[in-house]
């Protein structure tokens, strides 16, 4: 099996999609997300945003559109009061993301499976939705009845 090359998939991406075949890179950037941070209280008129604010979501590294959410919460409340204030996490998406964090560092393919079997389960819109923390309750309990959700039982040091 080949090392995968974000290089080669891109150059690849370039060609395929977008029918570019002349280009030159002119710098590669690299850099890790850090996952789990938690988020800070504001300190005056400083707030935190994007990753250091615990905005990016720990099990799937995925912020964009929840770092997003959070800039415009922190905009709309300065604008509305002079004052910026931080969304408070959820801590019920805390909680359903406590199990697959402990899969994924001791059972990465338990973990996959488990990932793979959410998206083929049903909605898979329902499904982006939920690990964006978009979802009402209702909704989670519908997802969760066509995932493999006993995975998440096995062993008990992952709840």
């Amino acid at each position: 099996m080949s090392k995968f090359s974000f290089e080669q998939a891109t150059s690849a991406y370039l060609r395929e999609v977008w029918g570019v075949h002349e280009f030159s890179p002119v710098s590669v950037e690299r850099g890790s997300i850090p996952l789990g941070v938690r988020p800070s209280s504001a300190r005056g008129r400083h707030v935190r945003i994007g990753s250091p604010s615990g905005a990016v979501k720990a099990t799937t590294g995925y912020g964009f559109t929840r770092i997003l959410r959070h800039t415009q919460h922190i905009a709309s409340t300065l604008a509305s009061t002079g004052s910026p204030d931080a969304p408070r996490p959820s801590l019920r998406f805390r909680w359903y993301d406590k199990p697959v964090l402990r899969m994924w560092k001791h059972a990465p393919e338990h973990a996959g499976r488990f990932i793979k079997a959410a998206f083929t389960s049903g909605d898979a819109d329902l499904v982006l939705d939920f690990l964006d923390e978009r979802t009402t309750f209702a909704q989670e309990r519908e997802l969760f009845s066509s995932m493999p959700v006993t995975t998440l039982l096995r062993p008990r040091l992952w709840i």
